[in-house]
């Protein structure tokens, strides 16, 4: 998995002081942050709708804290199908885990989501990267940067 050091053309790097980093176009606005979400930005374009959510959670694993996820989602929405969790490879964690998700909203909106769970020491961190499918067929390398972007910084 690519992990750029310094900001693509049109993207702005962002940075926590919970320990993470992450590029995203330019043009995103950051959001107000719900309760437990440390950061949250969402894209202005009006063809679809893509915003990120990093989430410090207590998790025995990346991979276990997926599962769950997904498990919750499901009981929620019945519309809401994943992928098994993967292992991959994420600067500064020690594991990681990235599943994606399809489900489908109100008025037939299909959403797609990127999870990425990662552990260093004591802290898992979740990126939650969710998107229409319509914003997915126009900006895929866009969704697929600002995954690969994503690392965990500062001490261990």
């Amino acid at each position: 998995m690519r992990n750029p050091q310094t900001a693509r053309p049109g993207y702005r790097s962002i940075s926590s002081p919970n320990g993470y980093r992450l590029q995203i176009p330019a043009d995103w606005q950051e959001r107000e942050a719900q309760p437990g979400i440390d950061l949250a930005f969402a894209s202005p374009r009006r063809s679809g709708n893509a915003y990120i959510s990093v989430i410090e959670v207590q998790s025995a694993s990346p991979e276990e804290f997926l599962i769950e996820y997904q498990r919750r989602e499901r009981r929620g929405d019945p519309t809401f199908v994943t992928g098994a969790p993967t292992q991959t490879r994420l600067l500064g964690a020690e594991r990681a885990h990235a599943a994606v998700a399809t489900s489908e909203g109100a008025g037939g909106t299909r959403w797609g989501e990127l999870l990425i769970a990662a552990a260093r020491g004591t802290r898992l961190y979740a990126l939650h990267l969710c998107f229409t499918s319509r914003y997915c067929d126009q900006y895929d390398d866009e969704l697929a940067w600002i995954g690969a972007s994503f690392a965990l910084t500062g001490p261990r």
